[in-house]
């Protein structure tokens, strides 16, 4: 797809200074969601970015069952006190849900002490970080419509370390039998996939 239309869901100055780059790139709808939103009130695309100054793990679930239901691909965008984050790139039929990421990353999570301050969030940012996820984020919008596909099992998560400044990527691997991204259909048209590489044959 040559120019995809993308929806981008932007709250705070973060999320809101993405989504203005991005439009710049590609056809954008925006809808600031500072104050929440509703599936009902987003309009049609081809991709919806959530674009966010910290996480927002209601609205990511809402956006997960959406994607799910309307097939549509989505990833989230956002920065914490120590890294930028691009994905998981969630492609209903392709690749995990972001469910099955929230579970994965949940099995290596440290335990953390709460602090009065846990309801905070950075309120400001580098401008550069906002060049580093604009990047990511391209690169998720090559991996959803790009008509030649890697190998690799997609759910990219790309991440910039803001101590270190190393990037990072990986792929999510779907939990097994997950209700969302993994049902009977989706586990039973894999067997044709197994059988070709046991024959030696890629598809």
């Amino acid at each position: 797809m040559m120019n995809p239309q993308l929806l981008v869901l932007a709250s705070g100055p973060f999320g809101k200074s993405v989504a203005a780059r991005l439009s710049r790139l590609h056809r954008t709808a925006l809808q600031e969601i500072d104050d929440g939103t509703h599936p009902s009130l987003w309009p049609s695309a081809d991709l919806i970015v959530l674009a966010t100054s910290h996480e927002r793990p209601r609205i990511a679930e809402a956006l997960d069952r959406a994607s799910f239901a309307w097939r549509r691909p989505w990833f989230a965008v956002r920065t914490s006190a120590t890294e930028v984050q691009c994905g998981p790139v969630v492609v209903p039929g392709r690749t995990a849900c972001h469910q099955c990421f929230e579970r994965r990353r949940n099995q290596h999570k440290r335990p953390e002490h709460a602090t009065a301050g846990d309801d905070r969030h950075p309120s400001g940012h580098p401008e550069h970080h906002v060049g580093i996820a604009v990047g990511f984020a391209r690169q998720a919008v090559h991996e959803v419509f790009d008509p030649r596909p890697s190998s690799g099992i997609g759910g990219t998560v790309r991440r910039f370390d803001q101590i270190s400044g190393a990037t990072s990527k990986a792929s999510v691997l779907a939990v097994d039998r997950c209700p969302r991204c993994r049902t009977r259909s989706t586990r039973d048209a894999l067997w044709p996939e197994f059988a070709a590489l046991g024959e030696g044959r890629t598809r």
